[in-house]
């Protein structure tokens, strides 16, 4: 089964971009160390490109608390044609990015460890351009996990919905430099019938930096067994 059944965290990265529990959150405050104030009411995001478009490279990223803490994780996002990127998170995970008129969506994720593919439809909205301050935007649709080196081999299949909010705005200092973030909260779920997941992700985008650092929680249930993990990264 997909680790993480193709949820963006967003990081990724990623989060980067994004899905939780809140019973098993990880604080806000483990950012205490870096965070110049409190958190403020979200402001109007004046140049949507400026603060959100992906930058390219290979970045490092602290993992200050939770799961693996004391470590690093590795991030690498890779431009492709038209407005396409990769970003990959070294040995985890493989996010397939496109920039729409919607903002920025997720068509795949590959999962490296399990082998195999987690694929959206309609793709999964990572970014999007109509954000308001402090309202969710709400988006479902279907999931396909397929075998990465044979993609007509369906692992599972089920549903996902995400919500993603423009919560706050945060001062942080990364490094030498004091950044200005935009923060989003992000609640992405899945049911794959024997496996259900959430995630509840916030991300920290500073212009021309992009995402800056990110505090997660994760649920797997597996039959009945839950598997908990959480996280807070910090760019170097």
């Amino acid at each position: 089964m997909n680790r993480t059944a193709a949820c963006l965290a967003l990081l990724v990265i990623g989060s980067l971009a994004g899905c939780s529990t809140t019973s098993t959150g990880l604080a806000q405050s483990t950012l205490d160390g870096i965070r110049g104030g409190d958190p403020t009411a979200p402001g109007l995001i004046l140049d949507w490109n400026d603060a959100f478009q992906p930058v390219t490279g290979k970045r490092t990223f602290d993992i200050v608390a939770g799961t693996n803490a004391k470590q690093q994780v590795q991030i690498t996002t890779t431009a492709g044609k038209k407005s396409n990127w990769t970003v990959e998170i070294k040995d985890r995970e493989t996010f397939a990015w496109s920039m729409t008129d919607e903002g920025i969506v997720s068509g795949s994720t590959m999962d490296d460890p399990s082998g195999t593919t987690s694929v959206f439809t309609p793709r999964l909205p990572v970014i999007p351009r109509s954000l308001e301050p402090g309202k969710a935007l709400k988006s479902n649709g279907a999931i396909k996990v397929v075998k990465t080196k044979d993609p007509s081999h369906e692992v599972a299949s089920g549903t996902w919905a995400i919500s993603i909010t423009h919560d706050a705005d945060v001062t942080l200092k990364v490094g030498d430099e004091e950044l200005h973030c935009v923060r989003l909260h992000t609640v992405y779920t899945a049911d794959l019938g024997l496996a259900r997941v959430s995630r509840d992700t916030y991300d920290y985008y500073a212009p021309k930096h992009g995402l800056v650092a990110t505090v997660y929680n994760q649920e797997i249930i597996k039959v009945i067994i839950p598997e908990k993990t959480s996280g807070t990264w910090v760019a170097k």
